[in-house]
């Protein structure tokens, strides 16, 4: 662990690549690329850096030749021999001959290029190629400007600082993990790879989750992680999903009905534990209530549970589970799963577990919360301090995780939009939002705070 944390002094200074592997990502990144290879392959898609907080000048902060940099050296990154076979011992593909194509596809994976432009004090961002192979930029792209944002940082503080600064996040994280262990039968997950503080303080984190928690932690989002220390992937697929196939379905009717195509296209491709619906995508009271029969019944019997990324998720729990009610699944007896991962602390999973803990399975993915570092700044409110330069921000508002996102901006040519249950997180062009507002209507949606 020493070692670990000498790493995070070190690299805090600088230099090294941030992203050294294709499997530093999140590991459903695979199981939808496989889907959207087999089904969806040439989409031409592109994604877009979002900073929900323009109050963040990224950049002021980050330098433009180093993120330049770090962005080419992942264009020439590939999968090797052994991550290839990692990838295939995960068995979580279909015994189909598109296995075999996906798998010679991924030998050959190379990232394509991307755009950047400064626009004011922030970065215009942006990636456009056919969708199975700019999907991986998603969570890169995260990864690096995050890390490029505490780098620059840090070049301002002592050595003596940085030292205390990672003594101080290791107490609390250690801290956090402590009051986790306290409920033994909860149970999470770590889904922080794309707001991480930086690739060797994910180590350091991952090693005390797994040392700490031992089987509470039922695994790790991050696939390069999974190997490297013996952990178990966890997740499934994300809201691009429907945004792609919602922006390239010509009618609104087709519209309305893509969010529950990639269900039915989503099925037979996988088994039972990788079926976990994200209803919020375009709000979850319509994904529930407007689903076709013939699907519902099988959603309901023959997936596992749901992920609740926004919303109130004690409500949106609830909502869940009388909606498997409604269709005579009892969700305790059935042991379905609902996995909380909406910026989630531990006072919050502990809220969430005390409402729903007997009425389904409550799961947790905790992302920005485990693997950055939040109020540890040996001066937190002293002005940050940029290339002798003092930021209108102190170092506690800039020390912490932050709402910057990478979504899809079209699909083949069409605005792509989210909606979700919480309308500050919506994405996409005003006008084609309100569009979407008139289709899905916004029954069920709340405005909350977007702090990660």
């Amino acid at each position: 662990m020493a070692q670990l944390v000498d790493d995070c002094i070190r690299q805090s200074e600088g230099g090294d690549w941030i992203i050294q592997s294709l499997l530093d990502t999140d590991f459903y990144k695979f199981t939808m690329d496989y889907f959207i290879h087999t089904l969806h392959r040439g989409v031409e898609v592109e994604f877009g850096l979002i900073n929900r907080n323009p109050r963040i000048p990224l950049a002021k902060i980050i330098d433009e030749r180093e993120l330049r940099r770090q962005l080419d050296h992942v264009m020439t990154l590939s999968l090797s021999e052994d991550e290839l076979a990692f990838i295939r011992r995960q068995n979580v593909f279909s015994k189909q001959a598109s296995t075999e194509k996906y798998m010679e596809f991924l030998k050959q994976l190379r990232l394509t290029t991307y755009t950047l432009k400064r626009v004011g004090d922030q970065y215009e961002l942006r990636f456009k190629a056919p969708w199975e192979t700019v999907t991986f930029w998603e969570i890169a792209s995260m990864a690096i400007i995050s890390e490029l944002l505490y780098i620059a940082l840090m070049r301002s503080m002592t050595k003596a600082d940085r030292v205390l600064f990672f003594d101080n996040a290791v107490r609390r994280l250690q801290t956090m993990l402590e009051q986790i262990k306290t409920r033994p039968w909860v149970q999470m997950a770590e889904f922080g790879t794309r707001r991480r503080f930086s690739r060797s303080w994910h180590n350091v984190a991952i090693e005390m989750f797994a040392e700490t928690l031992g089987t509470q932690l039922i695994g790790t989002s991050n696939a390069l992680l999974v190997l490297n220390h013996n952990l178990q992937p966890v997740g499934t697929n994300a809201h691009e999903l429907p945004m792609v196939l919602t922006a390239i379905a010509p009618t609104d009717e087709e519209k309305r009905m893509a969010q529950y195509s990639v269900l039915r296209q989503w099925e037979p491709l996988f088994d039972e534990k990788l079926r976990i619906t994200l209803p919020d995508t375009y709000g979850s009271e319509q994904f529930w209530k407007n689903m076709p029969e013939d699907l519902a019944f099988r959603v309901a019997h023959n997936w596992s549970g749901q992920r609740q990324d926004s919303g109130d998720p004690v409500d949106e729990g609830l909502r869940y589970i009388n909606w498997l009610k409604s269709q005579g699944v009892n969700a305790k007896k059935a042991h379905k799963k609902d996995m909380s991962s909406d910026g989630l602390n531990v006072p919050l999973m502990f809220k969430i577990n005390d409402a729903l803990r007997d009425l389904i399975d409550d799961l947790y993915g905790m992302g920005t919360h485990a693997s950055n570092i939040e109020g540890c700044h040996p001066d937190p409110n002293q002005r940050a301090v940029v290339n002798g330069v003092a930021l209108d921000l102190t170092n506690d508002e800039l020390f912490r995780g932050h709402s910057i996102v990478c979504k899809v901006m079209s699909a083949n040519g069409q605005p792509a939009v989210k909606l979700s249950n919480n309308v500050n997180k919506a994405t996409g062009p005003k006008d084609e939002v309100e569009k979407y507002l008139r289709l899905f209507g916004h029954a069920g949606m709340v405005k909350q705070a977007v702090l990660v």
